[in-house]
């Protein structure tokens, strides 16, 4: 299996402590209504990659920006690797790959679910594609529950309950230097957000 199968399979691995995680804080909120804190999804759509940049470009200052979370072991982690951390490329906004995100969070708000993978069986991959996006190496990262794009990234970089952090090492890979989000409405968690990611294409 490819480098980028064997990582999809890794983010299926986790995906279901990502969403226990969420669970609890879920049950109390009423399902597709977001609280009066959260912004506009189509407002959230257009932040999430620059709030990723911030962390990419400024780890230090990110860092200290987490130090107002509750002060986790996840947490406190992030904040040791991010001090100490170099800065990476910013990620470039990609049109195509935020309709490959804003299809998927869409299909899994009005299913209910929380999958990597499409109702048809397509993997992220293979979503890209049909957008038009053609890389080497591709991610795709989900939130559950957070309405604004400050509390999405914050959420994936500490990687609560995710102990392969993988949802923190691709919002940080150099390599990935291609970015798009979307963002729906969800029964369950209110909101679900999808963040694809890739390498540059190969040249011609």
């Amino acid at each position: 299996m490819s480098e980028a199968g064997l990582r999809m399979w890794a983010r299926l691995a986790v995906v279901l402590s990502l969403h226990l995680a969420a669970a609890s804080a879920a049950q109390a909120r009423p399902p597709t209504v977001l609280s009066e804190k959260s912004a506009p999804i189509s407002v959230i759509d257009s932040k999430v990659i620059d709030e990723i940049n911030f962390a990419r470009t400024k780890p230090g200052a990110y860092a200290e920006l987490l130090r107002m979370t509750p002060g986790t072991p996840a947490a406190q982690e992030a904040i040791g690797l991010l001090q100490h951390r170099m800065p990476v490329e910013p990620l470039t906004l990609n049109d195509r790959l935020s309709a490959a995100a804003s299809k998927h969070a869409a299909e899994q708000g009005a299913l209910g679910g929380v999958s990597h993978l499409g109702a048809d069986g397509s993997s992220p991959a293979v979503r890209m594609r049909r957008e038009g996006v053609f890389s080497g190496i591709t991610s795709e990262d989900m939130s559950l529950g957070q309405g604004s794009a400050r509390d999405i990234v914050r959420q994936l970089i500490i990687d609560e309950g995710v102990p392969s952090r993988s949802h923190r090492t691709d919002l940080l890979d150099p390599l990935l230097r291609l970015g798009g989000a979307g963002c729906a409405p969800h029964p369950t968690y209110r909101i679900i957000c999808i963040i694809d990611l890739a390498s540059p294409p190969p040249p011609p």
